[in-house]
């Protein structure tokens, strides 16, 4: 009996495998949002590459409201529509979940946690 589902189960693993790469490919790009600090907005800007060869994602952070310079992300990751990032030169992370149109999630810093949906977005670094 169990011989007969080994073949169907390994079918449904080559089919899920590319539903995975979908999801890594639709990360790469810009996600743009913003954090809700009191009487001011400040922009939180993501930009993911997949420039690795062995196809981890990379990416820089932007705070353009408070400078010109990218911060470099330490890690990554998109599992189960959990998109995690982790930025340490600050001290800060992002954890948001994919709702079909953005990540909705948490971005925390210095033992605040602030709420942070990040969008698609065609935001470009000023020109150095």
């Amino acid at each position: 009996m169990m011989t007969r589902f080994a073949p169907l189960a390994a079918a449904a693993m080559m089919l899920a495998a590319p539903a995975l790469a979908d999801d890594h490919d639709d990360t790469i790009g810009t996600w743009a949002g913003n954090l809700e600090l009191g009487e001011q907005d400040l922009r939180v800007i993501f930009v993911f590459t997949d420039e690795d060869e062995d196809g981890t994602l990379e990416g820089v952070a932007y705070s353009p409201d408070q400078t010109d310079m990218p911060l470099p992300v330490g890690s990554v990751a998109l599992a189960d529509d959990v998109l995690t990032v982790n930025i340490p030169q600050v001290g800060a992370t992002y954890q948001g979940t994919w709702d079909g149109e953005a990540f909705a999630g948490t971005f925390s810093q210095g033992g605040a946690q602030l709420p942070l949906t990040l969008e698609s977005s065609d935001w470009t670094p000023a020109a150095e």
